[in-house]
C-alpha cells in the first residue's frame, strides 16, 4: 500500500514518502505497518558512543546503556550511574517528524547489577486521508486525489511507543588453568538479561508486549596470555535479543518481533596517554548487517569516534569531567543526516 504524507510543525511543510518509508522511519509496528518493522524503535540506540560506533558495542559497552547493546556488560557498571538521550528524527532539529527519548539508571550491588531503563518514541500531527485502496487507485491517481483537495487531512493523529526494561547482570571471574606446564589466565564471563515492557498507541489502537534479550561476554588480559603489557584486552561479546519472539498483540492481530543475534569482538591497545579501540560485530535479524567501530580516547577524557553499520557511516566525540559524561552522533542515512546526543552522571 502507498499514499502520499505530509507533515505540520509550524508552517506546514510536506515530506512525501511511500507507507513503507514511513514504516521503516517512524517506527510504527502496528495493523498499519509490515510485520517485518513491528518494534522498529527499538533499534534506535540507547547512546551517542555505541551510535558512532557504527552499533559495533556489544563488547564495549560498560555503562548503563549496556541493556542495549550487551546487558550482560551492566556488570562493569561501578557505581550508580543515570543516562539520558534525545534524538530528533528526520527533518530539522527544530522540527523533526519524530522524537526519541532515553532515560536510564544501573546500581552495582556486590557483583551484581540491577538497571531500569525506559525508550519512547513519538510522533505528532500524522495526517488522516481517505481510504484509496491499491485495487482501485494505482499511485499516482492516489497522489492526484490528495492534490485535488488540495493536501488538507481530514484530520490528525498521534503515534506513541515505548519500552521500560528491566535488567539484571552478574559479574563472573575465574582463572583457566592450561596445567602446570603453560600458565592460568584470568578471564571475566558476566551474563545478564532484560525483560522488556512494551506498550503503543497509534490514534485509538493499543497494544502491548513483554519480551526478553539475553547476553554474555568473555573479557581477557592479552598481557596474561602473551606476557606483553602493550597489548590491551581482548572481549568477545554475544547477544540474543527477542528470545520468546516478542508479540505486540492489537485488537485485530498480534506483530511478531523476530528472534536477532548479535556476535561481536572488540581490541583494547593501551599506547600511552591514548587509548585505541576497535570493534566488530555481526548482527542476524531480518537480514545480516556487519558494523564496524573505532574509537581513540585521551587520558580517558576527550574520545573521537567513527563507525560504519551496513552501509552507512557514522562518527561522533565524547567528553568526560568528573562525574559527567557526554556524547555526540552524526549518523548518514538515505533520508539526511542524523543527530544524537547523550549524556550521564555517575554518582
Amino acid at each position: 500500500m502507498s499514499t502520499t504524507v505530509f507533515a505540520r510543525s509550524g508552517t506546514r511543510r510536506r515530506y512525501r514518502v511511500t507507507f513503507r518509508a514511513i514504516a521503516l522511519m517512524l517506527g510504527l509496528s502496528s495493523p498499519l505497518a509490515a510485520g517485518e518493522y513491528a518494534g522498529a524503535y527499538l533499534d534506535y540506540g540507547a547512546d551517542a558512543r555505541g551510535l558512532a560506533l557504527g552499533g559495533a558495542c556489544g563488547a564495549l559497552c560498560d555503562n548503563a546503556t549496556s541493556f542495549y547493546w550487551n546487558p550482560a556488560r551492566l556488570a562493569y557498571v561501578t557505581g550508580l550511574e543515570v543516562d539520558f538521550m534525545y534524538a530528533s528524527h528526520f527533518g530539522s532539529l527544530r522540527e523533526p517528524l519524530g522524537y526519541y527519548y532515553y532515560v536510564g539508571a544501573a546500581l552495582p550491588l556486590g557483583q551484581a547489577t540491577l538497571a531500569l531503563n525506559f525508550v519512547r518514541f513519538a510522533v505528532n500531527d500524522i495526517p488522516r486521508y481517505p481510504a484509496y485502496p491499491d485495487d482501485q487507485y494505482s499511485v499516482a491517481e492516489r497522489a492526484a486525489a490528495i492534490h485535488t483537495r488540495g493536501g488538507t487531512p481530514d484530520g490528525w493523529f498521534r503515534d506513541r511507543e515505548q519500552a521500560l526494561y528491566l535488567s539484571f547482570a552478574k559479574m563472573n571471574r575465574f582463572m583457566l588453568d592450561l596445567g602446570w606446564l603453560y600458565f592460568s589466565i584470568p578471564l571475566e564471563i558476566p551474563f545478564g538479561g532484560n525483560v522488556k515492557i512494551l506498550s503503543q498507541q497509534l490514534d485509538n489502537a493499543t497494544a502491548r508486549g513483554i519480551g526478553i534479550d539475553a547476553g554474555v561476554s568473555l573479557q581477557a588480559d592479552l598481557e596474561e596470555v602473551l606476557v606483553r603489557n602493550d597489548l590491551g584486552r581482548l572481549t568477545f561479546s554475544v547477544v540474543l535479543s527477542d528470545l520468546t519472539r516478542t508479540g505486540l498483540d492489537w485488537d485485530s492481530k498480534v506483530d511478531a518481533i523476530p528472534p536477532g543475534l548479535r556476535l561481536g569482538a572488540a581490541w583494547e591497545i593501551p599506547l600511552g596517554r591514548f587509548d585505541l579501540r576497535l570493534a566488530r560485530e555481526v548482527a542476524y535479524k531480518y537480514k545480516n548487517r556487519y558494523r564496524h567501530g573505532l574509537e581513540i580516547e585521551y587520558n580517558r577524557m576527550l574520545a573521537l569516534r567513527a563507525g560504519y553499520d551496513h552501509d552507512q557511516p557514522a562518527f561522533g566525540a565524547g567528553f568526560r569531567y568528573n562525574e559527567w559524561g557526554f556524547d555526540y552522533a552524526l549518523l548518514a542515512t538515505d533520508l539526511g543526516p542524523m543527530h544524537r546526543i547523550s549524556g550521564r552522571y555517575t554518582f
